[in-house]
């Protein structure tokens, strides 16, 4: 009776092509198994799955293998490294076979871990293929380092960009796609005039404009797209955007994004799913019993009822068309009264002519940058020495870091700015979607249950409107 065998195959993600397949080590380990008269018991495979000891995925046909194998059976791997690069799961395999009486078989050399010498060569053959994941690792993070340095991007630009060969260097460089550039370019523009998400990528899909992997749009795929710094040709590396200035053009200025990460991560902010909001205050204004945003609940003819805002509980119920009128008197009177003067500061300079306070950190930030590219220059002519190239960037990176930070606290919604310069102007040419962010962004507004009866008559001190307090994007 021929020997039952189990073969593993295990594949991890492979950029270069030299590595095999899961399909190609199944083929081989088949081969060795009809060459040995090895009677195929089960395939296991884990694909597109790491085994060093970075990885986050589990490999569950790894761990079914504590189920599968049984005394006498053949484990047949195509190489040492894919039964695993972890030193200490390769002990418990190791065991494992022991225990159970189980060869294991890699490449052309079958291991009994029952004798020493086996068992000495499989922990040798675990710490090298150890070895080889760590040198792996530290060779992806010292080129995703070097990239970094260069301004150059890791991986792919996506959409509103196109890779190109440079005719001169023969190097990888990216322009803006005069397809795809000037759309995301016109929906930040949308966003930061008060335009929803929804609304831009109903457009999008209807014409036919798909994403960068060729799927229809969502909200949060747009919302992730105009996120992203390297639009605004900015290079980030482990999170943290870095002062080197990106090899790409940009597609919108830096402003136009710290003003675009000012919307979506402002608290106050909602995605609305599904289709596009109808009416002014629907899950923005809140219970002032559960504080659970309110709904519209459709008008009753029976009982003679227009259409009203209700909480989920119906702690509150109070008439939509009275609730409308009180709040927009109250947002206009506090952006007169009390915040038009902070935001037109903030937006506008102190006096005509002058930058924003965020433009001017902006300013400051590109001219100490330009420094320091300068002082590169003189250092790659030769005319620098390494030391001193090293003070300078140690006297100028904390000044570029600190006036980008600087920029950053100053940037607010723009849509409040909107309001600022002309309250009733700005909220009389905007569309729903524009009122609503700037309710949003401008205040709190809270609906308070009443006594007995007091929903027939409408109170308006019963609805509250409150400056909210401003919020900044932190960089």
């Amino acid at each position: 009776m021929s020997a039952r065998a189990v073969i593993y195959a295990r594949v991890s993600r492979d950029t270069t092509g030299q590595g095999k397949s899961v399909e190609q080590q199944i083929a081989e380990c088949t081969k060795t198994c009809v060459q040995e008269n090895w009677e195929i018991a089960e395939i296991v495979t884990d694909n597109s799955i790491s085994a060093s000891r970075y990885a986050a995925k589990q490999r569950p046909g790894y761990e079914s293998l504590k189920n599968i194998l049984e005394p006498e059976m053949i484990l047949v791997v195509w190489e040492f490294s894919r039964a695993g690069r972890r030193t200490q799961e390769h002990l418990a395999l190791q065991e494992l076979c022991e225990e159970r009486g189980v060869l294991f078989r890699a490449g052309s050399r079958n291991y009994d871990f029952r004798k020493s010498e086996d068992r000495f060569m499989g922990t040798l053959e675990s710490a090298i293929a150890a070895k080889s994941s760590d040198e792996t690792r530290e060779r992806v993070l010292r080129d995703k380092r070097a990239a970094a340095e260069k301004g150059r991007p890791n991986g792919s630009l996506g959409f509103g960009f196109l890779p190109i060969i440079d005719p001169d260097t023969f190097a990888r460089a990216w322009i803006l796609d005069p397809t795809t550039a000037p759309l995301v370019k016109d929906a930040a523009t949308a966003i930061l005039a008060g335009a929803s998400l929804h609304s831009i990528v109903k457009d999008w899909n209807q014409r036919g404009i798909k994403t960068f992997k060729g799927n229809i749009w969502r909200s949060i795929t747009l919302r992730q797209l105009l996120l992203r710094p390297a639009i605004a040709g900015l290079r980030q590396h482990q999170g943290q955007t870095t002062t080197v200035k990106a090899v790409w053009p940009p597609i919108i200025t830096e402003q136009e994004h710290r003003a675009l990460v000012a919307i979506f991560t402002d608290p106050s902010r909602k995605t609305q799913r599904g289709s596009e909001v109808k009416h002014l205050l629907t899950n923005i204004a809140l219970c002032g019993k559960c504080n659970q945003p309110v709904v519209r609940m459709s008008p009753n003819a029976k009982l003679q009822r227009g259409s009203r805002y209700a909480c989920p509980d119906r702690h509150v119920t109070r008439n939509q068309a009275e609730v409308d009128k009180r709040v927009v008197s109250e947002l206009l009177r506090i952006m007169d009264d009390t915040l038009a003067d902070e935001f037109l500061m903030d937006e506008t300079g102190a006096a005509d002519g002058m930058d924003s306070p965020s433009e001017h950190h902006l300013t400051k930030a590109a001219e100490l940058q330009q420094q320091l590219d300068d002082a590169t220059a003189e250092f790659i002519a030769g005319r620098l020495t390494a030391a001193t190239l090293g003070r300078i960037e140690a006297a100028l990176l904390p000044q570029i870091d600190q006036e980008r930070r600087s920029a950053a606290e100053r940037t607010s919604n723009p849509l409040l700015a909107k309001l600022a310069a002309g309250a009733a102007g700005a909220w009389k040419a905007a569309d729903i979607s524009e009122r609503r962010a700037m309710l949003r962004a401008a205040v709190v507004v809270t609906i308070h249950p009443v006594g007995k009866g007091g929903t027939h008559v409408f109170d308006p001190n019963g609805v509250t409107v409150a400056a909210r307090q401003r919020h900044h994007v932190s960089w």
